[in-house]
């Protein structure tokens, strides 16, 4: 299988929505004892709604992630490395939610055509979300307008990086002023962790299994 067909052929296998590894997945990069999505209703828990938007961009021969950067503000998630996505509003759907906030955020309009498959939604304790992601797929490279108030830059993480083993390494982040070592990526002198790095996972063995029955 050649270096550009597989993905193609990868995208096609998300598309008839396998069986996602979900928590398994997520383990190989969460905190040690993180709260899970699964466990929300025997915590008592009522977390607010948000949804992300996970963009494979097809740019020359093969496909990249579509990651921003948020602005510094005061919040937990400020300067963090994330995808496109924000809190659910009003009656939409998760995946209305996702494509609104995509569009507002980068100014990109894609539909529910572009959809590869929903993935596990992950609880962020933090800002007490639950998030969930959504996959699209887009075949030519996309026109990006950032919103300035919102992010900061615009990051891409080619898909070949997830075929790695391993694929995080930890690395130093600082949350609430104490150093701490977490399993990461690092992109462009960027640490990619925590909610978006659990997401990233679940995609890192979604590959791993399709080259595995596929090659």
């Amino acid at each position: 299988m050649t270096y550009s067909s597989w993905q193609d052929k990868f995208l096609d296998f998300l598309r008839s929505k396998p069986p996602l590894p979900g928590e398994s997945a997520h383990e190989l990069v969460a905190l040690k004892g993180r709260v899970k999505a699964s466990e929300l209703n025997s915590l008592m828990v009522q977390p607010k709604i948000s949804a992300v938007a996970v963009v494979f961009e097809k740019f020359i021969d093969e496909y990249r992630i579509v990651l921003i950067k948020r602005r510094e503000y005061a919040g937990v998630h400020s300067a963090q490395i994330s995808f496109p996505g924000g809190r659910k509003e009003g009656p939409e759907s998760e995946l209305q939610a996702s494509l609104r906030e995509l569009y507002e955020e980068l100014g990109v309009k894609l539909h529910a055509d572009h959809l590869l498959t929903s993935l596990t939604e992950l609880y962020i304790p933090p800002s007490n979300f639950l998030m969930y992601p959504f996959a699209f797929q887009v075949c030519e490279p996309l026109k990006i307008y950032p919103d300035p108030g919102e992010v900061a830059d615009v990051l891409y993480l080619p898909l070949q990086n997830l075929t790695k083993d391993p694929c995080f390494q930890p690395r130093k982040v600082s949350v609430n002023n104490f150093q701490l070592s977490v399993p990461a990526i690092e992109l462009n002198n960027h640490i990619i962790w925590g909610a978006t790095a659990m997401v990233l996972a679940e995609i890192h063995v979604l590959v791993k299994k399709f080259l595995t029955t596929h090659s």
